[in-house]
């Protein structure tokens, strides 16, 4: 190479300009809601650049996000060179010419500028709706919108989503995008059915996928709400050289105008309804005793967000006990909107006999797209009311309440199911299994009817090879036929042929003569200098399949040595082993003298208080004694009865409740429950899903496991398909129950709501109010947060309330 040449090439690296800024827009017009990329470019000789960021937009122009990548290449000429890369996403707000500012780049502590450029927003052009924000290169845009901008407390507002995806987007997504949609608080959510059948539509002559999305909110407050922005992630590969890059796309956030209930027209029965409902009732049974309780249910059922619909109001019932209504809810949607059925159940005592008339129930309702107030009504009831069985004309009780326990419940004779020794116990089936597979491997004997089983397949095959060529047929004959015998009679293999043997073994003379004779006759056909003919060898089979079938019906049965009688013993000395150790458990129940009359004491204390009408002393005297019996159902049982006459229901169903955990067969409680119009539901969520207490569930499971220990063991030691089928019968009863124990321990967590109490947004008492729970109401509990607890009620809504207020079962 010449030196001209290669001086040309240094000089042209050395005047190679070692940083070049430049700044490009993807789009340089745009409509309104569209986006437009500015990429600006920096490249070095190696060193890294810092590029600022847009601190001043005009007013037409917003950023949405940014971007920005780094790479390095090796050129040759000029050597090692870097590319920085910062992509800023604008989305026009306005029509207008707008400029976009200069952008500062600093590279070694020195300062460059990317040149601003200019960007023209035209207006949107018909056909599209709502903001977007894009993908890089405007291949990815999120539009949301609401149906209306302005809507009442509790109207339905939907808001609507569309991903729009360009085709060649599509095509480089490295997985399924995620959506998400915003969760602002201020509002009830239900996830409206998605529209995800995917369509397409043509932009600015691009053709792009479209996927909806859909979302309900319920305004519970007047005012104006920003809703936040929705979500896109995606991933998606750049080029071929490129690495799967993570974007996120976000819609705009959304205003919402929400006006207060009108007070013009407003009826005095309004509780708070909104939407279109219908409702009807009825009372469960038409006729009762007297002091007998009997449920007035109200239904209503419509368009509107059925779960935050409040009770009507029920006229004044003289001469009725009142109890606060249950809730059950029960949503759907129809055409995008959201409605369904809400039942409440209200328990009524009448007090005397007679006709009670139930006057019409009227429930009001703001009717939002037309603005008003309307007007649902249900006719009149009629309830007729027997004389009860007291006597006529007595003062009857305030309620129907069961009364007291008199003495606390005696020493449980189960409560050995509870210590350690029952939980090791539950180990000895195992080694009973054991024992038996061990028996099986030490000895080689077995049962009668095994061996009845082995002989006659062994003569069979015998008969079939008789007619064959087989030279080892009379052998193999003979080698059976003695060890059959020697482990039918228990004796020497070497004295099974002898008839002498055979008779002093129990089989009689003509038996023992018929097998010496045919054991004689194996021995001289074998050493015979011409080998018998196939017909004479079929002879000698049948005459020994003859011969051993009279040995072993004339002989007594196996004896009572030898390895397989050791393992018939070793099963049944499992199985009396199992049956003593549990005999034993059963016996080490506890007592405590002294705690049974302390118990006793505390009752007659609690009892005095309660019948002198000192409801809360009673409540402190029983509240005492489970805090130091909490195993004791009456003591739970005297601990509701006291609070429900003080007027604590939530503590008084609170403690019914146990009782059902530790007494689930207790009808008395059972009744109580039902006077406090306690929800059948919450009854059998909080019941044991079989009416057994926990230690008979868990008896009688370890019983069926022991007895599948006892009869696997017997089965390993003798076989027999009886004893497996026993095995297998008692394994999955034991199974079953324990699974039947393990949720009557564990079951559904539920708390239930002691006292009137707001399920609110948020952990602190400025959270929005969602509802007002009850006293007696069952909820699931979710988290903790300090002195909050965040619960789901039965009908689905969550909230948080406070941990004072909850009590767990």
């Amino acid at each position: 190479m010449s030196a001209a040449p290669l001086l040309l090439l240094l000089a042209g690296v050395a005047v190679q300009d070692p940083v070049r800024v430049q700044a490009d827009l993807s789009r340089a017009e745009i409509h309104v809601g569209e986006t437009s990329v500015l990429r600006v470019d920096v490249e070095t000789d190696g060193v890294r650049a810092e590029i600022g960021r847009i601190t001043r937009l005009p007013p037409g122009l917003e950023l949405v996000g940014s971007r920005d990548y780094d790479q390095r290449q090796l050129r040759i000429p000029g050597g090692t060179r870097r590319f920085v890369t910062r992509e800023f996403v604008l989305r026009g707000r306005a029509p207008g010419e707008f400029r976009v500012p200069a952008v500062d780049v600093l590279v070694q502590g020195r300062s460059y500028t990317a040149p601003s450029r200019v960007i023209t927003v035209t207006p949107p052009p018909p056909g599209l709706r709502g903001p977007s924000t894009g993908g890089p290169e405007g291949e990815v845009d999120l539009r949301a919108w609401l149906d209306t901008d302005t809507a009442y407390v509790g109207q339905q507002v939907t808001m609507e989503a569309e991903a729009l995806f360009s085709q060649s987007a599509r095509l480089r997504l490295r997985r399924a995008p995620e959506y998400e949609a915003p969760s602002p608080s201020g509002f009830w959510i239900d996830d409206l059915p998605d529209r995800r059948t995917s369509s397409t539509r043509i932009i600015d002559n691009q053709v792009y996928e479209v996927q909806g999305f859909r979302r309900a909110f319920f305004p519970l407050s007047a005012g104006r709400h920003a809703i936040p922005p929705a979500r896109l992630e995606y991933e998606m590969r750049r080029g071929i050289l490129y690495a799967p890059e993570t974007f996120e796309v976000l819609s705009d956030s959304l205003r919402l105008v929400v006006l207060p209930i009108p007070d013009r027209g407003r009826p005095a029965e309004y509780t708070g309804a909104v939407g279109r409902y219908t409702v009807r009732a009825s009372l469960e049974p038409g006729e009762i005793p007297a002091g007998e309780a009997v449920v007035l249910m109200v239904e209503v059922e419509g368009v509107g967000n059925v779960k935050a619909l409040p009770p009507p109001r029920l006229p004044e019932l003289d001469g009725v006990e009142v109890f606060p209504p249950s809730e059950e809810a029960n949503t759907e949607v129809t055409d995008g909107e959201v409605g369904g059925r809400k039942r409440f159940s209200w328990v009524l005592i009448p007090r005397g006999a007679g006709t009670l008339e139930i006057p019409p129930i009227r429930y009001p309702y703001f009717e939002p797209d037309a603005g008003r107030f309307e007007m649902a009504e249900i006719d009149g009831l009629t309830l007729r009311v027997t004389p009860g069985n007291g006597p006529v004309g007595a003062e009857r009780p305030p309620t129907t309440l069961r009364y007291l326990r008199t003495e606390p419940s005696v020493a449980d004779p189960l409560a050995w199911v509870d210590s350690p020794w029952f939980a090791l116990a539950q180990l000895l089936p195992l080694l009973a299994l054991g024992a038996g597979w061990a028996a099986t491997r030490k000895g080689g004997g077995r049962s009668r009817r095994e061996l009845r089983r082995f002989r006659r397949s062994r003569v069979k095959e015998l008969e079939r090879r008789a007619g064959s060529d087989d030279t080892a047929f009379l052998p193999d004959a003979e080698a059976f036929a003695r060890g059959w015998i020697a482990d039918r009679l228990g004796i020497r293999p070497g004295e099974a042929g002898q008839r002498s043997a055979l008779v002093r073994a129990g089989v009689p003379d003509g038996a023992a003569a018929g097998v010496a004779r045919v054991l004689e006759r194996i021995a001289a056909a074998r050493y015979a200098p011409v080998p018998p003919a196939a017909e004479a060898r079929r002879a000698i089979a049948r005459e020994l399949a003859t011969a051993l079938e009279r040995l072993d019906r004339g002989a007594p049965p196996p004896p009572a040595t030898g390895p397989a009688t050791g393992r018939r013993a070793g099963g049944r000395a499992a199985f009396l082993v199992l049956a003593l150790a549990f005999a034993g458990l059963a016996g080490a129940a506890p007592r405590n003298a002294a705690a049974q009359e302390a118990g006793r004491s505390a009752f007659a204390r609690g009892i005095a208080r309660f019948d002198a009408t000192d409801y809360s002393g009673a409540a402190e005297i029983f509240a005492a004694h489970v805090r130091a019996h909490p195993e004791d159902p009456a003591g739970w049982y005297n601990l509701g009865t006291s609070h429900f006459r003080a007027g604590h229901p939530g503590y008084a169903v609170w403690s019914w409740l146990h009782v059902l955990r530790l007494a689930p067969r207790d009808e008395d409680t059972r009744h109580n429950l039902r006077v406090a119009g306690v929800s059948p539901a919450l009854v059998r969520r909080v019941a044991p899903p079989l009416p057994l207490r926990p230690v008979e569930l868990a008896l009688l499971a370890s019983l069926a496991w022991f007895l599948a220990g006892a009869a696997g063991g017997l089965w390993l030691a003798r076989r027999g398909r009886r004893r497996a089928v026993a095995a297998g019968v008692a394994l999955a009863l034991a199974v079953g129950l324990g699974a039947v124990w393990l949720a009557s321990t564990r079951g559904p967590e539920t708390v239930i709501v002691l006292e009137t109490t707001t399920l609110r947004a948020g952990p602190t008492l400025a959270g929005e109010p969602l509802e007002e729970l009850q006293p007696a109401a069952g909820v699931v509990p979710v988290a903790r947060y300090g002195s909050w607890r965040r619960v789901r009620t039965l009908g689905g809504l969550e909230g948080w309330i406070e941990d004072r207020s909850a009590g767990d079962l």
